[in-house]
């Protein structure tokens, strides 16, 4: 029907897409279309609604199951829908895709009734009546313009499952986690599975079972025509029986061989698994005690952090700090003029009075400078207020030693005023000296404060920005901080490692010892089919023996066949996967490996990763673990039929939440390298933050000419859910 291209997809009243079809499209070509989102935005309600049209089920991202849409058709409904309608009102619910092949275009649509019958919570389900679900099909020829619709249910069916086959569609729809379960390398299967459903070596299997069927047939028929042309029955008997007995004998060793191989397998895969835990068992053990560090480092920053905030107060009062004084550098000159007009009304006061008119006066404050200060100002003819010099003799000098000599004023405030405050307002002066002298430092003092707190704070935002940057690589290599029992699981990792490498080396000499005995029993065997050949008669029609030795070549044929183009596969998946991983990981600073897919003895394929030397590779982080397996998905799929491209459309909801950004890239800069088209649904593109919603990997995505088209998901926020709407914007 050739490449399978979806066209549109429709909602109506359909969880957040409240409305009508037309209000809630989407519209894709060929290549990469991309549906942006935050969380909560949508992506899963759209993947739900590629869901309902494939598969008749919704996931519950909640309780991360599956539902059939029956069973919640009511939460499906949306919630501003049941908040409008009235009692007695009908809502239409739907789902729309339209979808083209080769040579038809096809529209397929699900929807129901659900009708509110009586008054109460238009949230409770028992005011509702909710209708069966119906489906319409309808087609039309790509060079007509008129739809047809599509009655026959087998037709209706057969368009559905050809949007995306069913046996493709767990390769085909990925939604977040689930890619890790499509190839699950710690089961042996896994990988054949996928190989088997993706390549046609299958065909060669079911030959090989029937080519082996039909030889034991025609060997078994040939013996019983020599039993009859024999000429010594009861030795020809007792020969066949021999050889029975030794087939019964290889059949249960090579179970044993087959089961003791299969444990071995087991075991390698487990140590391989556990290879690489015990890697990255010591790289979070690592990151561990790096994360450790510094949030000790921020418990101290956090002490001295408080510690500043704790001194704030004190340095208001403190004679060093002197805070409480700032802004105040003219209040002491203020209070010294004042202090002045005191002194000289006091003065006044005195002169009126005619008391001791003829004794020296000073301003300034009794005992400054003090006595001793003084005497040596005279001895030293050198004043040490002002610093200038003093001549003995001198008008100065003289000064200094009326200061000096200044007769102590004793009861001038009972003589002169009822409350004297010369010597109050004095001390007040002299005391608040080493304050005032503070003050024109305090916008300094704060400014370097400031500076410590900012420092300390900027210290604690590195801090954090690394621990969390710490963190994030803890949780690439499979950690969390949250989990207290981590320590416990890595120790059990290594104990297990040792339980394994035990079991290898016992199923390897058990494996040794069962081939060794298989050779035996089939030489034996050969030479009792040599013995009865002997003694088989000869005048048998020889059709018997040219049938027999025929399909013994053809089984061989087969069996050669089968391997040779196993060989042949598993050559052009490893080719293809390491293309695919080099292209995936690109841009990314560590060294991903090469990807090496190896046949074990029980026909199981294991995949290895090996540095250019070939020695195994470990510690690969969970972005190169997803990319590994995202790889060999595509691998399979670009070998599938030696097709390039898949025909069918991938849809993918939220794929890329392990990967980091330089992943991100090499994800989109590939996936239109494997898929004809693709309908990606991711957060990781988002930030509410920048103008265009898109972070900058966005906007460099949205400029690639392989974009066929590129939507932003948006709800209003602090809506109630029964207000919330997706907003579908389109940007190309």
């Amino acid at each position: 029907m050739g490449a399978k291209i979806i066209n549109s997809i429709s909602f109506q009243n359909f969880y957040n897409f409240y409305g009508d079809y037309d209000n809630n499209t989407y519209h894709f070509k060929k290549g990469l279309n991309i549906i942006v989102a935050d969380n909560g935005a949508g992506k899963s309600k759209f993947y739900n609604g590629i869901l309902w049209i494939l598969k008749d089920i919704v996931y519950d991202s909640e309780l991360k199951k599956e539902d059939k849409i029956e069973d919640v058709l009511f939460k499906v409904l949306s919630d501003k829908a049941k908040d409008e309608t009235s009692v007695g009102d009908s809502v239409r619910v739907g789902v729309k895709l339209t979808f083209q092949g080769s040579q038809f275009e096809y529209i397929i649509e699900k929807y129901y009734y659900s009708k509110r019958i009586k008054e109460g919570s238009a949230f409770d389900e028992k005011c509702w009546k909710i209708e069966s679900i119906e489906i319409e099909v309808s087609k039309r020829d790509l060079y007509l313009k008129v739809f047809h619709l599509v009655y026959d249910l087998e037709e209706q069916k057969r368009i559905i499952e050809s949007v995306i086959l069913p046996g493709l569609q767990p390769y085909a729809l990925l939604q977040g986690e689930e890619i890790d379960k499509i190839i699950d390398f710690t089961r042996k299967d896994s990988l054949n599975n996928a190989i088997d459903k993706l390549t046609n070596i299958n065909r060669f299997k079911s030959l090989v079972v029937l080519s082996d069927y039909l030889s034991g047939r025609a060997n078994k028929d040939l013996d019983a025509q020599r039993k009859l042309h024999t000429k010594n029955a009861k030795e020809f008997d007792d020969e066949v029986a021999k050889k029975e007995k030794l087939e019964i004998e290889l059949s249960k060793k090579e179970a044993l061989l087959k089961t003791t191989n299969q444990t071995l397998s087991k075991a390698r895969e487990e140590k391989a698994n556990l290879l690489n835990s015990i890697t990255n068992a010591e790289k979070r053990n690592e990151f561990r005690i790096k994360i450790g560090v510094l949030e000790s480092k921020k418990r101290d920053l956090d002490l001295i952090y408080e510690n500043y905030f704790d001194k704030i107060n004190s340095y208001f009062f403190d004679p060093e700090q002197s805070w409480l004084l700032l802004h105040l550098e003219g209040e002491m000159k203020v209070f010294s003029n004042r202090r002045d007009a005191y002194l000289e009304e006091r003065l006044k006061a005195k002169l009126s009075k005619e008391i001791h008119s003829e004794i020296f006066t000073t301003v300034l404050p009794d005992g400054s400078p003090d006595y001793v200060s003084l005497e040596k100002m005279l001895q030293q003819e050198l004043c040490f207020v002002c610093g200038r010099k003093a001549k003995k003799g001198s008008k100065e000098w003289l000064h200094i030693k009326n200061v000096k000599e200044r007769p102590k004023q004793v009861g001038l405030s009972e003589d002169i005023s009822k409350n004297d405050f010369r010597d109050f307002f004095g001390d007040i002066q002299l005391n608040s000296q080493e304050f005032y002298k503070r003050i024109p430092g305090i916008n300094d003092s704060i400014t370097a404060l400031r500076n410590k707190i900012i420092d300390i704070d900027n210290q604690i935002r590195d801090v954090l920005k690394n621990k969390e940057s710490l963190e994030q690589e803890l949780f690439q290599f499979g950690g969390s901080i949250k989990d207290p029992n981590e320590r416990d699981k890595d120790k059990s990792i290594l104990e297990s490692y040792g339980n394994t490498n035990q079991r290898i080396g016992q199923c390897t000499e058990e494996t040794k010892r069962y081939e060794r005995e298989i050779e035996e029993l089939n030489s034996q065997i050969t030479k009792c089919s040599k013995t009865i050949a002997e003694l088989g008669g000869s005048d048998f029609p020889k059709v018997y023996e040219e049938t027999s030795e025929l399909l013994i070549d053809i089984h061989k044929v087969f069996c050669n066949t089968k391997d040779r183009i196993y060989s042949e596969i598993l050559m052009r998946l490893e080719k293809n996967a390491n293309i695919h991983f080099q292209k995936l990981t690109i841009g990314n600073n560590a060294d991903g490996g090469i990807l090496k897919l190896t046949k074990t003895s029980t026909e199981t394929v294991i995949l290895e990763v090996i540095d250019g030397h070939r020695n195994p590779i470990t510690g690969l982080s969970e972005g190169f673990q997803r990319m590994k397996k995202l790889a060999v998905i595509m691998a399979i799929i670009s070998s599938r039929n030696n097709q390039q491209t898949l025909d069918y459309p991938l849809i993918a909801d939220a794929p890329l939440s392990a990967f980091g950004k330089s992943f991100i890239e090499g994800f989109f800069n590939e996936v239109p390298n494997v898929f004809n088209q693709s309908i990606i649904l991711v957060k990781e593109l988002y930030d509410k933050d920048r103008v265009s919603k898109l972070s900058e990997t966005g906007e460099r995505i949205l400029k690639k000419q392989e974009i066929g088209s590129f939507y932003l998901n948006e709800i209003e926020e602090n809506k109630s859910q029964s207000e919330r709407i997706t907003k579908i914007i389109p940007y190309k």
